[in-house]
């Protein structure tokens, strides 16, 4: 049976809300190197890591962008950022093989070496807070 593709792109982003306000309090914070940006219709995906975490940024196209003091990320920089975990993929057994796709395109499935996570510190492809490291 096939979904109507834009009742999948809603039930999507009410998921993604609602895993926002009851995301798993685990969090990350550190100096984090943009390695690279991709896109979904309605997401922006940002692999970054540093020297103990790799890790899958969400944000969405649709977020405001009310402070002024922001800058656009750019590949290859360092930026300070507070990773919130995404309950998604925490406490998955390795014995099973889910994956998650957003805008049907897999970004996550068992096994890879990486985690899926949100942030305040970033919305669309600008960073919000002011002590960026540039490199």
């Amino acid at each position: 049976m096939q979904i109507n593709v834009m009742k999948a792109s809603f039930f999507l982003m009410s998921i993604f809300l609602l895993l926002q306000t009851f995301q798993s309090s685990a969090q990350i914070y550190g100096e984090f190197k943009v390695l690279k940006i991709d896109s979904t219709p309605n997401f922006y995906l940002i692999n970054v890591k540093n020297k103990k975490w790799k890790g899958l940024i969400l944000t969405p196209k649709n977020d405001s962008l009310e402070d002024k003091k922001q800058c656009k990320i750019e590949l290859g920089k360092r930026y300070v950022l507070t990773l919130l975990l995404n309950s998604l993929t925490r406490g998955i057994p390795s014995t099973a093989s889910p994956q998650i796709a957003i805008d049907n395109k897999v970004i996550w499935k068992t096994g890879d070496n990486f985690m899926v996570y949100f942030t305040d510190d970033i919305r669309r492809l600008f960073y919000l807070r002011q002590e960026r490291i540039i490199q």
